[in-house]
């Protein structure tokens, strides 16, 4: 048996087995450009949705080992062919008839999202979620293709299955956005217009060597044990906990914080600066911290924060100096205790989101302009990890005033408070004096407040189950 307490090496006897054993979106992201997420309500026939989801496990679940494959015969010159994974909520469990002892155990998933308490606080109360959200899901099945036609035979396909199982499915649509970037190449960004989805934590040896060949690892090892991202299931199979939230942007008023925050630093002639303090990279996802070396042709990853501890060069409020501390938390600030950077970097999670409404809007940057909206485009978050308080303390992280240290203000991008403290934005040193006087003479900073920008629309805490638990439904 693969150990968890290592990075998986696919030239491991075990491997194969293991690969075969999990489904696909864990250890790798499905890498499709477009993807339906069907949210399920199971019906009363207890007997119909076990029969359903055996049978869809069976003819349409992708393993991780199937994914691999996929990924091959794309690099050969095939589409890839059509992804599908399912996730089950702990009512999705009790609706199957599972026995509670075959549960998964995290305290969170047992609770479920609108109960968890994590991150709650700053949550907008289930009551004013949207109406597909309020009452309890059960599962989650994400049906990928990068042909955009095939999808909705597909997806649609599935959805009638589950409608004659006497389940209610609400189908929410995934679109990629994609930038052509002079520096970076092909880029994934978000509403924003932020290159999305780099920084992954890698759990497979292959993998971390290319990454770290292409990216280096001087500063930073993008890699981490198997155990990362995986959990044991009672019976013996490996299975993710899975987090789901659909979480609207304010583009527009983000887009006028932006230049409010430009205009307040003096930054006029260097706008694109202030990307890189907002987000800590700017939008075509170099890092605002150089990495040594800087690769060609893709954004670095090799830095981390040991050299900027007065949060000049990126701030403590930028996306992800808070989100991925990167050894802050090693060396924290007066009163807090110092972790370990081995318990640091298990606080990682891998994401696998993907923008929605892009039919609405088109990131700065793609396509052809409108108008920045306030509602009706955003991001269907989805994050997989060992367990779910990695994703809970990130995310009260980010809603937090004093976390790393006090006062330092909210995630200026998706960070949500009620009562959001100014953060403290640092005149770039090397740029010369402001062209705000009162930047150039006084303090060489501001205090602005960027905060609530990003909503939570709804969502749920699932478990990605093992392909062998799946199976046996039909037994």
């Amino acid at each position: 048996m693969v150990s968890l307490d290592a990075p998986l090496d696919r030239g491991d006897p075990q491997a194969g087995a293991f690969l075969a054993g999990v489904q696909g979106n864990i250890l790798k992201a499905h890498a499709r450009d477009h993807a339906v997420h069907l949210v399920i309500r199971f019906g009363a026939d207890q007997a119909a949705s076990r029969r359903w989801l055996a049978q869809f496990a069976r003819d349409q679940v992708t393993s991780a080992a199937e994914q691999y494959r996929q990924i091959a015969n794309f690099k050969g010159g095939g589409d890839g062919g059509s992804f599908a994974c399912v996730a089950l909520s702990k009512t999705g469990y009790a609706a199957l008839g599972i026995a509670a002892s075959e549960h998964p155990d995290d305290p969170s998933f047992v609770a479920g999202m609108k109960n968890s308490g994590a991150p709650q606080g700053s949550d907008p109360p289930p009551n004013q979620w949207q109406a597909e959200y309020r009452a309890a899901i059960d599962a989650l099945v994400i049906v990928a293709d990068q042909n955009p036609v095939r999808l909705a035979t597909v997806a649609g396909s599935v959805q009638d299955a589950l409608v004659a199982a006497g389940a209610t499915v609400h189908a929410e649509r995934g679109d990629t956005i994609i930038r052509d970037d002079p520096r970076a190449g092909r880029l994934h960004v978000e509403h924003f217009g932020f290159a999305d989805g780099l920084s992954q934590p890698e759990v497979v040896k292959q993998d971390i060597e290319t990454e770290t060949a292409l990216r280096g690892s001087r500063n930073w090892n993008p890699g981490g044990p198997l155990g990362l991202l995986f959990a044991r299931e009672s019976a013996g199979g490996f299975g993710s906990y899975l987090v789901f939230r659909k979480l609207e942007q304010n583009v527009q008023g983000f887009l006028a914080a932006e230049q409010q925050l430009v205009a307040a630093l003096g930054l006029g002639g260097n706008a694109a600066r202030v990307e890189g303090l907002i987000v800590g990279r700017g939008r075509d996802g170099y890092p605002a911290i150089a990495t040594q070396p800087e690769p060609d042709a893709a954004p670095g990853n090799d830095f981390n924060f040991d050299n900027d501890r007065f949060g000049v060069v990126c701030p403590y409020q930028a996306h992800i100096r808070r989100t991925n501390p990167r050894g802050d938390l090693t060396n924290p600030g007066p009163g807090r205790p110092a972790m370990s950077s081995a318990n640091e970097r298990m606080f990682r999670i891998a994401r696998r989101g993907i923008p929605y409404g892009s039919d609405v809007f088109q990131a700065p940057g793609v396509g052809p302009s409108k108008p920045p909206p306030v509602t009706g485009a955003g991001l269907l978050f989805m994050s997989v990890q060992f367990r779910l308080q990695n994703f809970e303390i990130q995310q009260a992280g980010s809603d937090s005033n004093d976390f790393p240290l006090g006062s330092a203000g909210v995630d200026a991008v998706i960070g949500h408070n009620a009562a959001p403290q100014p953060q403290r934005w640092t005149y770039p040193p090397d740029l010369g004096p402001s062209a705000n006087p009162q930047v150039a003479n006084g303090t060489g900073e501001v205090r602005f407040t960027m905060a609530n920008f990003v909503t939570l629309l709804g969502g749920e805490y699932f478990f990605l189950p093992s392909m062998t638990f799946l199976h046996g439904l039909s037994g």
